[in-house]
C-alpha cells in the first residue's frame, strides 16, 4: 500500500471512530432521556391519581358531600316524627314536608349551600307559606319540629337531651290548643322516646299553674322581683 493511501485510510478510520463515539454518546444520552421521561410520566401518573383522590375527599367533606348525604337521609325520619306530633296538636289539620333545595353560592368556591324548605299543607292539601299562619299555628309547627329534632339527636347520639325550654307558647293558643299542648308536653315528659331530663315552661297564664308538678312563680313589686316555689 502506498504511503499516501495508508495515511488516508488511517485518517478515515479516525474519523469513523470519532463519529461512532459521538453517535454512541448521543445514543446513551437519548437512553438516559428516555429513562428520565418514563420516570417523569410515572411520577405524573402517581400525582394525577393522588390529585383525583384529594378531589374526591374534598367533595366528600364539603357541604355537598357526606354532610348533604346525612341531611338527605335524616329528613324523612324528621318529617315523620314532626308530623306525628303536629297531627295530634292540630287535629290532623296541618302537616309538613321538608325539601332540600340549592341555596346561595358560597364565597370563593364553586359550591352552593343547601337549604331546607318547610312546606306546610292543610287538611285539604292546600299549601301556604309559613309566614301566613297565625302565631298559635306557627308555634305548634315549631314545637313539633323542635321535639322531632331532639328525638332524632337522642336516638343517634344515645345521649339524653338535658332540658327543653318552652317560652310563652300557650298565650297564642285557644283553649283547645292549650289543652293539646299541655297534653303533648306531659306525654313528651313521661315518654322514654324523647328522654328529656327536664321540661321548663315559661308562661303568664294563671290557668296553667296546676298543670305541672312544680311551679316557680316570679312576682314583682315596686322595688324588686322575688320568686316562690310551689
Amino acid at each position: 500500500i502506498k504511503p499516501d493511501l495508508a495515511e488516508n485510510i488511517d485518517l478515515s478510520l479516525d474519523d469513523l471512530k470519532k463519529s461512532l463515539m459521538l453517535k454512541q454518546n448521543s445514543f446513551e444520552f437519548l437512553i438516559s432521556k428516555e429513562k428520565y421521561l418514563d420516570e417523569t410520566l410515572s411520577n405524573n401518573k402517581d400525582l394525577y391519581l393522588k390529585s383525583e383522590d384529594l378531589k374526591f375527599l374534598e367533595l366528600s367533606f364539603s357541604r355537598n358531600g357526606i354532610q348533604a348525604l346525612i341531611i338527605e337521609n335524616v329528613l324523612p325520619s324528621l318529617e315523620l316524627e314532626a308530623n306525628k306530633l303536629l297531627s295530634y296538636l292540630t287535629e290532623n289539620q296541618l302537616s309538613i314536608n321538608l325539601q332540600i333545595r340549592k341555596g346561595r353560592r358560597l364565597k370563593n368556591t364553586e359550591d352552593y349551600s343547601q337549604e331546607i324548605d318547610i312546606i306546610i299543607g292543610d287538611e285539604n292539601g292546600a299549601v301556604r307559606e309559613y309566614e301566613t299562619y297565625s302565631g298559635g299555628e306557627s308555634f305548634r309547627i315549631d314545637f313539633a319540629i323542635r321535639i322531632a329534632l331532639s328525638r332524632l339527636v337522642s336516638l343517634r347520639s344515645g345521649v339524653r337531651s338535658p332540658i327543653l325550654f318552652i317560652d310563652e307558647g300557650f298565650g297564642s293558643q285557644d283553649q283547645i290548643g292549650q289543652d293539646r299542648l299541655r297534653e303533648a308536653i306531659q306525654e313528651v315528659s313521661n315518654s322514654e322516646n324523647y328522654k328529656f331530663k327536664k321540661i321548663i315552661v315559661i308562661t303568664h297564664l294563671e290557668s296553667l299553674k296546676e298543670s305541672f308538678g312544680v311551679a316557680l312563680e316570679v312576682s314583682k313589686n315596686e322595688s324588686s322581683s322575688y320568686f316562690s316555689l310551689n
